[in-house]
């Protein structure tokens, strides 16, 4: 099943034509709530089905639906959290989310024996994780808001697999990656609306928010480089061919940015981000000590998950 198909099976299944906005508020597209052409999107199935050798039609389409509908289902509640709307008048937010859940489950129930127990776990894992998210760990954090991506992990024809643990591993870094970079970018956003989990912004507290911001440019070459580092220790060699195409793809474009922009002078990785991915915190007092960035990039703006995932500047 392709991506188009997939947004357009989306679109069949929503209880009423998807709107524009709500709330004052652009809503998220259909094509960009199933990850229309990315790894952890509408491509996730057939990449998972890759990495585990499993080439049977209808598990491939099963899962790739799956995906794409728990990637949907996740997209639209944080929209909901974000905004306030969980909770709209004409319940646009909940029937949407009453469609995909219907789906989901019926999508697990053709893969696993035990499907109401394992959709009950994550969706567990999940809103513990809104809840609890500035009292995790960011690694942590990230990984349960995220759980759904793991759910195939448990399917019955993936869950005895050899590779399991380094797919999964691979995948979890991935993510992290992604999470860090569009925590950056929004930096300036989430200082002004107060958001409480920007993994840069729950480093430290409100005093120093604005000047983190004024040195953006400095802190991205660093964060960048971090960021190529960590990922190499990732078994991505073992992760299967899509999932290793994918990273490759995301590395040219790492290395692309970071040799675009202007590294500070004394200041290295070990300094700013002393601690690997799962132990993630950074320094800001570092940071504070980084000059305003006078000469901002205009690759500083192109920094974000969208395109890690494409390649594009």
């Amino acid at each position: 099943m392709n991506a188009v198909k997939t947004a357009e099976y989306l679109a069949a299944i929503l209880p009423a034509p998807w709107p524009s906005s709500l709330g004052g508020h652009t809503t998220p597209s259909i094509e960009h709530s199933v990850g229309i052409g990315k790894l952890l999107g509408s491509d996730y199935g057939e990449a998972l089905s890759d990495a585990f050798g499993i080439s049977e039609n209808e598990f491939v389409e099963q899962l790739t639906l799956l995906c794409s509908l728990m990637r949907a289902f996740i997209v639209i509640d944080d929209f909901a959290r974000d905004h306030g709307l969980a909770a709209t008048a004409d319940r646009v937010i909940d029937s949407t989310k009453e469609a995909i859940v219907d789906d989901i489950k019926c999508r697990i129930a053709a893969l696993s024996s035990n499907p109401e127990a394992l959709w009950s776990k994550y969706v567990a894992q999940y809103e513990d994780a809104c809840a609890e998210f500035p009292r995790m760990s960011p690694y942590s954090a990230v990984g349960s808001k995220c759980a759904m991506v793991f759910l195939p992990f448990e399917l019955d024809a993936i869950r005895g697999s050899p590779r399991l643990s380094s797919v999964r591993e691979t995948l979890a870094d991935y993510l992290f990656a992604l999470q860090l970079l569009d925590d950056f970018r929004d930096m300036a956003e989430d200082q002004e609306q107060l958001v409480n989990h920007n993994l840069f912004l729950l480093q430290t507290d409100e005093a120093v928010w604005c000047r983190l911001v004024e040195r953006r440019d400095m802190i991205a070459p660093v964060l960048v480089e971090y960021i190529i580092q960590e990922l190499r220790k990732s078994p991505a060699e073992l992760a299967g061919g899509r999932i290793r195409v994918q990273l490759g793809r995301s590395f040219r474009w790492l290395r692309t940015v970071r040799n675009q922009l202007m590294a500070p002078r004394g200041i290295g990785v070990s300094t700013l981000f002393p601690w690997r991915f799962k132990e993630f915190r950074f320094i800001p007092e570092v940071s504070l000590q980084l000059p305003v960035g006078r000469f901002p990039s205009p690759i500083l703006d192109s920094i974000r998950a969208e395109n890690m995932h494409t390649g594009h500047l």
